[in-house]
C-alpha cells in the first residue's frame, strides 16, 4: 500500500503524538506523581536505602536488604495524611539546601526531595521543620525492615 505525501505526514504526526504521550505517562508514573523521597546513605556500614511516597499513597522502598528485595506497597490514608501535614509544616522553601555538620564522623547522610526542593543533611534535627518529615519516613523504613 502506498501512502500519499499528505497521508504519510498524518501517520508520522500520529506516531510522534503517541510516543510523546507514552513518554509523559511513564514520566508521570515514576517521577511526576512522587510526593517525597528520602535517600539515606553512609554511616559506619556504608548503606544506602531509598523510600519514595507517591501522591496516591504508593510506597517504594529500595535497599533494605539484598535478600528481601524492593518493597512495593501502599500507605494507609491516615499515614499519608500525617506525612502530608508534616511536609506542609516543614516550609521547604526557606530551608537551606545543605546543612552538614563536619564534626560528625560516619554519619548517615539524608537527602530529602520534595516537589522541586532538595535538602541534604547529616543532622535533620538541626534543620527547622525537617526532623518530623525524616522521622515519618525513617519510621516507614523501620516498619518494613523487619
Amino acid at each position: 500500500m502506498r501512502l500519499g505525501r499528505r497521508n504519510g505526514l498524518v501517520v508520522l504526526a500520529a506516531v510522534v503524538v503517541g510516543v510523546l504521550a507514552a513518554g509523559w505517562l511513564v514520566w508521570y508514573q515514576t517521577i511526576g506523581s512522587r510526593l517525597v523521597t528520602l535517600d539515606r546513605s553512609g554511616g559506619f556500614a556504608g548503606t544506602h536505602v531509598s523510600v519514595s511516597v507517591f501522591r496516591d499513597g504508593r510506597l517504594h522502598i529500595d535497599g533494605l536488604s539484598r535478600s528481601r528485595g524492593p518493597v512495593r506497597t501502599r500507605l494507609s490514608g491516615d499515614a499519608l495524611a500525617d506525612l502530608r501535614t508534616a511536609l506542609d509544616a516543614a516550609d521547604f522553601a526557606h530551608m537551606p539546601s545543605q546543612q552538614i555538620d563536619r564534626k560528625v564522623n560516619d554519619a548517615l547522610l539524608y537527602r530529602i526531595t520534595y516537589r522541586h526542593w532538595r535538602v541534604l543533611t547529616n543532622t535533620p534535627e538541626l534543620v527547622p521543620g525537617l526532623a518530623p518529615v525524616v522521622e515519618r519516613l525513617t519510621d516507614l523504613l523501620q516498619q518494613y525492615s523487619t
